[in-house]
């Protein structure tokens, strides 16, 4: 997903990948500067993680700025790995507020669109969990891969790239 998001003639602004980790919106707000000087503009982690402390809105502004500055770049990919984290190492408050954050952009009218990967034991609905099954729509489960299939999965790509294998060297 990602290589073919950020190719140079994608219409994605995508940002560096966050891991949720104790304080998810100081790793949106380090992910969303980093993708300002990806554009060539200085903006403090601080400022925005303050910015995120004024409301669930605050986001929105920064996602229409960004995407003010990206040029041909039309629509913006946050994307956040590992977010089971939100249940395993964020705190109750902090994981709302962060969820909170997200939501108050989603429903808005904006070209944005967060790409989370989450153990699918992490969905569940318990109080503990509260509000990450409730944020996930559209969900795309990923079965363990079995071990017939690993070849198909790397040369099919290669083929694609117009890349060939030695004899044997896949299996």
């Amino acid at each position: 997903l990602l290589p073919r998001l950020t190719r140079p003639d994608s219409p994605w602004l995508v940002t560096p990948t966050m891991v949720p980790g104790r304080n998810p919106t100081a790793g949106l707000a380090r992910s969303l500067a980093q993708a300002y000087r990806q554009l060539g503009v200085h903006r403090e982690r601080e400022d925005l993680e303050a910015a995120f402390d004024r409301g669930d809105h605050a986001l929105r502004e920064v996602v229409g700025d960004l995407l003010d500055r990206a040029g041909d770049r039309l629509r913006l990919l946050i994307v956040i790995d590992q977010a089971e984290e939100l249940a395993t190492r964020t705190g109750t408050q902090e994981r709302r507020a962060f969820v909170s954050l997200l939501r108050g952009c989603l429903d808005e009218d904006l070209p944005l669109w967060i790409v989370g990967t989450v153990r699918s034991e992490f969905l569940s609905t318990t109080p503990e969990r509260s509000g990450l099954a409730e944020a996930v729509d559209d969900p795309v489960l990923v079965e363990p891969l079995s071990p017939d299939r690993l070849p198909e999965v790397i040369e099919g790509p290669a083929v694609l790239a117009d890349l060939r294998f030695a004899p044997g060297l896949v299996q």
